[in-house]
């Protein structure tokens, strides 16, 4: 996956090969397990939407 692209999955929050034990500073940013709770209450709030209309 390069830079540019979106991932197709949602939870896919790999880094680049050259990051590989790199310090990431989340200053500001959701860490990825922020974000992946973040994803699954939206999922799961869509999916309530749909089922009550």
């Amino acid at each position: 996956m390069n830079a540019l692209e979106w991932p197709a999955d949602l939870t896919d929050f790999r880094l680049p090969a050259k990051w590989d034990g790199q310090r990431v500073d989340w200053h500001g940013f959701l860490t990825p397990d922020e974000l992946i709770g973040l994803a699954h209450r939206v999922e799961e709030e869509r999916n309530w939407k749909e089922r009550k209309s």
